[in-house]
């Protein structure tokens, strides 16, 4: 019998295990069936009635599956050459601008200040960078990090000359258990201004995909005008619906996740030498000691006690040593605390421990001999190399100035360009298969040789007639044709004795191709053959035709 299997204990997804409350699945199963029967209501009438919920103005709310679809949306609509953005931060926000074309600028958060950033420090990394957007994540992920609310409209009054500023507040209902430090509320003064929601991190339903933006109702109809009309599914706006009269119950639910996190934040001091960063979100943000390897104490948590961590050298900023690590109630973080003091050591005094990396072969030349070798071919028909061909858009960037970006203005332009050098491509092709197409036949190894108009146009030399016909006799007499010790096709001159047959211009009549007759061809053949006979003969008496 196999071992029995352990429960995984996840501390990477960040949750809310305290909602939605039991009451509000039996609810959502209840009526599941009239829920995903009918068609979801629209973006603006959903935000109706999350405005209820969350106090706002609904022509100032859009609603989004998932705050990453926001996200997509304001780099490509509202982003407009470049944006900036302190690191380490949510992955999308360095990822998503390169798929629209945009240039990514970054300035770092400083360790040695618990990666927080002053509302000075973050204005002056934008202007020197010369973005003309910017994105705050407020409070920070994976780092955890916190700019007071005044400290953030500091910033949005300074940078009121940009396109787009972007506060993205996903996490920032667990920041205080007291009161939620949002701009939400004041953010629609600044008409250049977002601030960004994540439903799904809030209530813990990732698998929804909900998420909103707040803005000024001018910026908020344009953001709204390019999504989907049912960009929520029906399942999504009846948890929307049910969240009006469940406002007690989350807010209590919110407050234990804050209690959650700073019970871990304690918890984790106690560990030997971890450093633990101050952090105002569901979760913590942690430097393991040095010596050991990231990788290997995450592989060691899972395969030993079933402990998956998120391990942060995927995020721009940051490296293997760094763990976010997500609040749990407190029985389950005590675990983590156990099993922590047990891998530590251990993976120290292991280092290898982690992924295995397959061995180098120890002499590859003799692990290839091993094989047996392939019969060989026959040679193939010599031909020229194809050339590289690069593709329009690679050759664009080699020609173009470095740093060059294309905006609306440039389009035709760079269509032109693209067209032109498609067409020199195109040409070069051309040339090449012609190239090819003339070396079709020739010997292995032999290149075909252009005949020039002066050469055609010289005749033969004369033939000597007795050796032509020992030749056709069969007398063994004649010398057989041979290639030289070159390489190269004997000439005329080169075999003398060589019998060789007359260059007659091809016959016509016995070349002519048979023609492919048809029914339009019969007709015309037809009507030929009576215009002929008429001239002949005469026109024939034909009554009734």
């Amino acid at each position: 019998m196999g071992a029995t299997p352990r429960r995984l204990r996840d501390y990477c997804i960040l949750l809310n295990p305290y909602f939605p409350t039991p009451q509000i699945f039996d609810s959502l199963r209840a009526r599941f069936q009239a829920i995903v029967t009918f068609y979801p209501a629209s973006n603006q009438d959903i935000a109706a009635r999350l405005a209820d919920f969350v106090g706002l103005d609904a022509n100032s709310i859009v609603l989004g599956n998932g705050a990453t679809e926001l996200i997509s949306w304001i780099n490509r609509l509202m982003v407009t050459e470049s944006l900036a953005v302190p690191v380490p931060t949510f992955s999308r926000w360095t990822e998503d601008p390169g798929l629209s074309g945009k240039t990514l600028h970054t300035f770092v958060r400083e360790p040695r200040q618990d990666f927080r950033l002053t509302p000075d420090e973050f204005v002056a990394g934008v202007r020197r960078q010369g973005a003309r957007a910017a994105v705050l994540c407020n409070p920070d992920n994976p780092t955890g990090s916190l700019m007071e609310p005044s400290g953030v409209l500091r910033v949005l009054e300074a940078l009121a000359d940009l396109d787009v500023v972007v506060i993205d507040e996903s996490f920032i209902d667990f920041a205080a258990e007291e009161e939620i430090p949002s701009i939400e509320r004041e953010v629609t003064r600044f008409p250049n201004a977002v601030v960004l929601k994540s439903l799904g991190s809030s209530l813990g339903l990732h698998g929804l995909r909900m998420g909103y933006a707040v803005a000024h109702p001018d910026l908020a109809g344009r953001l709204r005008a390019a999504l989907p009309y049912w960009n929520l599914n029906s399942v999504a706006q009846a948890v929307i619906e049910e969240l009006v009269t469940a406002r007690d119950d989350y807010e209590c639910g919110r407050r234990q996740v804050v209690r959650d996190r700073i019970y871990l934040s304690e918890q984790l001091c106690t560990a030997p030498g971890l450093c633990v960063y101050p952090a105002q979100a569901n979760f913590v943000f942690v430097r393991m000691p040095p010596g050991i390897e990231g990788v290997s104490l995450r592989n060691h948590l899972l395969v030993e006690h079933g402990c998956l961590l998120r391990e942060c050298s995927n995020d721009l900023g940051s490296d293997s040593s760094y763990f976010r690590i997500a609040a749990r109630p407190r029985a389950e973080v005590d675990q983590l605390i156990q099993y922590l003091g047990e891998s530590l050591p251990a993976v120290a005094a292991s280092p290898t421990l982690g992924p295995t990396r397959p061995g180098a072969i120890a002499d590859p030349a003799a692990a290839i001999i091993a094989f047996p070798a392939p019969p060989r071919q026959p040679a193939a028909t010599a031909l020229p190399a194809a050339p590289v061909i690069p593709s329009p858009e690679a050759v664009l960037q080699a020609v173009l100035p470095r740093g060059w970006r294309p905006t609306q203005r440039s389009g035709p332009m760079t269509a032109a360009i693209s067209g032109l050098l498609t067409l020199a491509l195109g040409l070069g092709m051309i040339v090449w298969l012609r190239e090819a197409r003339s070396n079709v036949g020739a010997p292995p190894g032999i290149s075909a040789v252009a005949i020039s108009p002066e050469a055609e146009a010289t005749p033969p030399p004369p033939r000597d007639p007795a050796a032509s016909a020992a030749t056709a006799a069969g007398e063994p007499g004649a010398p057989a044709p041979a290639l030289e010790a070159s390489g190269s096709v004997p000439s005329v001159d080169q075999s003398e004795d060589r019998p060789q047959l007359p260059l007659a211009e091809p016959d016509m009549r016995t070349e002519r191709r048979p023609v492919k007759y048809t029914k339009t061809h019969r007709k015309h053949t037809r009507v030929r053959r009576d215009r002929l006979r008429e001239q002949e003969f005469g026109s024939p008496d034909r009554p009734g035709r």
